[in-house]
């Protein structure tokens, strides 16, 4: 192959020298172009960022004007702040509404002091980072970290547990190092007990217990599950409200002795829930009697009234005004021992202070059993309920449902699930009653009669809940007498008594019936109730479609 030639290398040269020379005009001609673009695109961009300032600074007035549409923005932040506490909403949706509720929000240590040690750890460390110094309302589940590490800060506790270990660990903290701000306490325990004995009491935890001052500011517990004898004395020793519980199914059940001994670690003792199987009794059992001054109210949930009536000749409670009970039955089969007390066991106490009483039961006779054992001096409410599926047992004369059937201030009852007969002599021992209300009773015929008699004179609300057997035609004509007075002429007449005897009577007439509430009674038309209304009676009546 030849080499090309040295005048032929030097043409090619100057072509391509010539060329090299258009391309860099023409580079440097772009360049300048690009310079000149840009110039106008950071001018563009300096426009569109005060033209994006401006319109951010314009959608903010907006929103402003927008908030100030609603009244709640009128508030002063104290005031907002304030129905923010009140509202007890999730914290963050009322950060999200708007920019001024964010920084109320985040600014309220308050608002964030909700702790589940179930949530993402990192949701909880922007809870207690926003929450500052705000005691803490925590929730724990087969853990104690949180415990542990915030303890000075909780204010309420709930704790599930399913982990008989980690409980163990849980009731030797708080018996020994609790939360000194703790108030209220949940300990729900849904696992098999196997190291905890229901009337045994923690010992080493009682001696590790004592040594520390009584600082403890609980005033609520509730034991779900737990021995409640596990717990220190001193967790005890300011509660004002208290509940046990216990499956009902469950094989493991609370001791008499036991509830006793825990109940004398509660002098301040205002509300007491018992929600458990019956209870056991031993034999020969000596146990003073356990003075609550200041218990008002007691609820038990299946329960054998003879156990209610044990348990209520070993307490001194001179306050007590609520009773509601939920009773299997009379008597727990086989029937328990006697319990032992150092004052005599009467056959029927009084309790002076009761103004409210209510029994449900599936029996009858254990309504009947707790209701005589006891006499009401002061009761204003009474409710009874039949809980038995598919039957609605005659309701006893008041003479054999109470030791003593005189109410003379009895002002509201309820009955439920009952067949009611003779209920003329029934509310002639309830000359104050102000209120019935009868939920699925059947018998109507003779409540009517009671209201045309003028029985219950100050009787002015009466409410019927799925009575099947109400008609119409009968209320209609029971409530007319009651308005425009009561017809003696077919009653016995009363022989007068001599001249020089002065016997000083109050005769009450009965009032108007002013409310009359219907729901579910299907032998009610609106016909009937168009007339009560015409009577000037309030009439509420709302039946099935």
């Amino acid at each position: 192959m030849s080499r090309p030639s040295l005048s032929s290398i030097e043409s090619k040269l100057a072509i391509v020298g010539a060329q090299l020379e258009i391309l860099r005009v023409q580079e440097d001609d772009l360049q300048r172009h690009i310079d000149d673009f840009q110039r106008h695109i950071d001018a563009l961009q300096c426009t569109k960022d005060a033209t994006t300032l401006k319109r951010a600074s314009l959608e903010s007035m907006e929103s402003h004007l927008e908030a100030a549409k609603y009244p709640i923005n009128w508030l002063p932040v104290e005031l907002l702040t304030h129905v923010f506490l009140l509202s007890q909403g999730n914290p963050f949706t009322l950060a999200h509404v708007n920019r001024k509720w964010h920084d109320v929000a985040v600014s309220t240590p308050a608002l964030w002091t909700s702790v589940s040690a179930k949530a993402h750890s990192a949701l909880v460390a922007l809870l207690l980072k926003r929450s500052k110094n705000a005691l803490l309302d925590v929730t724990l589940a087969n853990d104690t970290r949180l415990l542990v590490d915030q303890g000075n800060r909780i204010r309420t506790l709930v704790a599930h547990y399913s982990d008989q270990f980690w409980l163990r660990d849980l009731v030797c903290h708080l018996n020994t190092t609790g939360p000194p701000e703790l108030v209220s306490l949940e300990l729900i325990f849904t696992g098999e007990l196997r190291f905890m004995d229901m009337d045994a009491q923690n010992n080493d935890m009682a001696v590790l217990a004592a040594n520390r001052p009584n600082s403890s500011k609980l005033a609520s517990l509730v034991i779900d599950a737990l021995p409640p004898l596990s717990l220190s004395p001193h967790l005890y020793q300011h509660l004002t409200a208290l509940s046990i519980s216990f499956p009902v199914r469950s094989e493991r059940q609370l001791s008499l002795q036991s509830l006793l001994k825990v109940l004398t670690w509660t002098p301040r003792l205002v509300e007491l829930s018992l929600h458990c199987a019956p209870m056991k009794v031993a034999d020969n059992i000596v146990f003073p009697t356990v003075c609550l001054p200041h218990l008002q109210s007691l609820e038990w949930s299946k329960p054998w009234g003879d156990m209610v009536f044990t348990l209520l000749q070993h307490l001194n409670v001179p306050a007590l005004t609520k009773l509601d009970l939920y009773l299997q039955g009379p008597f727990h089969p086989p029937h328990p021992p006697h319990v032992h007390s150092p004052t005599p066991v009467v056959r029927s106490s009084a309790l002076e202070t009761l103004t409210s009483l209510f029994l449900q039961s599936p029996s009858d006779d254990a309504i009947s059993y707790i209701a005589r054992k006891f006499t009401f001096p002061t009761l204003r409410a009474v409710e009874l309920a039949n809980t038995k599926e598919s039957a609605t047992p005659v309701l006893p004369k008041m003479e054999s449902l109470f030791h003593d059937p005189r109410l003379p201030h009895l002002t509201h009852m309820v009955l439920t699930a009952f067949t009611l007969e003779n209920v003329p002599a029934m509310l002639g021992y309830l000359p104050s009653l102000l209120s019935l209300t009868l939920d699925a009773c059947k018998g109507m015929k003779s409540v009517l009669d009671a209201l045309v008699k003028g029985r219950c004179p100050r009787l002015k609300s009466i409410t019927f809940l799925g009575c099947d057997d109400l008609g119409g035609v009968g209320l209609v004509t029971a409530l007319s007498a009651r308005c425009v007075g009561i017809d003696n002429k077919g009653d016995r007449k009363i022989r007068r008594l001599p001249a020089k005897i002065k016997v000083q009577v109050d005769i009450v007439k009965p009032v108007m019936i002013e409310t009359v509430r219907i729901l579910e009674c299907p032998g009610v038309e609106e016909e009937d109730v168009e007339v009560l209304r015409r009577l000037g009676i309030d009439v509420v009546c709302e039946q099935l479609d």
